[in-house]
């Protein structure tokens, strides 16, 4: 991991400039996955059309098995990708934020992540990656796989489906 630190701002205008599309926030709370997190990951990236930007936001509760080093391994820069932390202008002492951003121009996804330091489970996990998405539209997925990113393209298209109609209609 490299130990480039962005501010807000330059989070902000890096983010932006990959808004091309509708985006949406898959939030994924997590304690613990490490088993799990690399195949949803990579097991959404799979499911969701390549026009279409999306963050996911891992919530973490300081996992004791290497959730987030597996992350942080997989999505480097060896792998095209950029680990940024997020130096926030009121630094939260309870978490740590990391941005993976992809090096190259044509990855329609990014990666939040969001280390806290205390369990606090995980309605307030969900509240937590909710408050730091970007999206327009935002999905809650289990880190376990209990819900199956295979329905996600479907999901997405319906959103857009209806937007679409709700657009027309007024």
């Amino acid at each position: 991991m490299s130990n480039n630190t962005i501010c807000i701002k330059t989070k902000d205008e890096m983010i932006n400039s990959t808004s091309k599309y509708s985006s949406f926030s898959i939030i994924i709370p997590t304690f613990n996955e490490s088993s799990n997190i690399i195949n949803l990951i990579n097991s959404i990236k799979k499911n969701i059309d390549g026009s279409i930007f999306y963050e996911l936001v891992i919530v973490d509760d300081n996992s004791t098995d290497g959730t987030i080093t597996k992350v942080f391994n997989s999505f480097n820069e060896s792998k095209g990708f950029i680990i940024y932390m997020i130096k926030d202008f009121e630094m939260d002492e309870q978490q740590k934020n990391y941005l993976i951003y992809p090096d190259k121009n044509n990855i329609n996804f990014i990666i939040k992540i969001i280390i806290r330091n205390k369990r606090s489970g995980i309605v307030s996990a969900i509240r937590d990656g909710v408050k730091s998405s970007i999206g327009d539209y935002v999905i809650i997925m289990d880190a376990d796989m209990s819900h199956s990113p295979s329905y996600l393209n479907l999901l997405i298209k319906e959103i857009k489906k209806t937007i679409t109609l709700f657009s027309i209609s007024k």
